[in-house]
């Protein structure tokens, strides 16, 4: 009845303390032996062991440490024609607090969640994703879940005329002539984003370092945008720039 009671009401439990005498300096694994486990084995009255398997346990001992790192969501996902992803995926929270051996955490950077497969997307969608668990025996998180939301839009497309190239960078007395200097540019996007850009979003530019390096005579203009705005079309897709001489007085 000991034994009965022992292996279902009080299980054993073997408790051992180690203290900083007992680690020496810069040590990173510690055994314990048959007699320190002897020791620390918590049994009821009248129950005493007779062997142990196995006789000798290895630990990884080491300094215990903090530190928090971005969730990175690792995602397979495919959406339904005419509709795009636009920026990158929201986690919420954003960031994990890990805790461990200082050594093993100082080469974790980032934590990912597990993965997440996603068919026919049509409409923002809004996950519960977990957090991976391949370092679950030797690192705890803080946290097991987090929310993955994702802004899934149909793609519109607007094209702006007479957009003005500008010459960046260039000294005051430069006579560049920039021909043509305005172009048109058809962009693309999600339609909540397509729908409140203004040209003054958008900025087509040439840089007057280009043209010092350049002998053709012919520049491609560059594109700034808002984020998750691409170029579609641009014409013309290439400029001319022309040296203007003053006149001999």
């Amino acid at each position: 009845w000991q034994l009965f009671n022992l292996n279902f009401s009080f299980p054993p439990r073997c408790v051992v303390t180690i203290s900083e005498e007992m680690l020496q300096r810069d040590q990173t694994t510690f055994k314990l032996t048959r007699k320190v486990l002897e020791q620390g084995i918590q049994l009821p009255a009248k129950v005493e062991p007779l062997g142990f398997i196995p006789d000798t346990l290895a630990f990884l001992v080491g300094t215990v440490s903090r530190k928090r790192v971005p969730i990175y969501p690792v995602l397979d996902i495919t959406l339904q024609k005419g509709f795009i992803n636009t920026g990158i995926p929201h986690v919420e929270p954003d960031s994990v607090d890990i805790m461990g051996n200082r050594n093993i955490l100082e080469h974790v950077d980032f934590w990912k969640t597990e993965p997440i497969t996603l068919e026919d997307l049509y409409k923002p969608a809004s996950i519960t994703a977990r957090l991976s668990d391949s370092l679950g025996n030797i690192v705890q998180l803080s946290r097991s879940v987090v929310s993955v939301y994702l802004d899934v839009q149909q793609i519109a497309e607007m094209t702006f005329n007479n957009v003005p190239v500008e010459l960046l960078s260039a000294p005051a007395n430069n006579n560049i002539l920039l021909q043509p200097s305005t172009i048109s540019l058809t962009v693309r996007g999600g339609i909540n984003q397509i729908s409140i850009l203004n040209q003054n979003d958008i900025k087509v530019y040439v840089d007057y370092a280009d043209i010092v390096q350049n002998t053709t005579g012919i520049l491609t203009p560059r594109v700034t945008l808002p984020a998750d705005i691409s170029v579609l079309n641009m014409g013309p897709p290439r400029i001319r720039y022309v040296r203007r001489f003053s006149p001999a007085p």
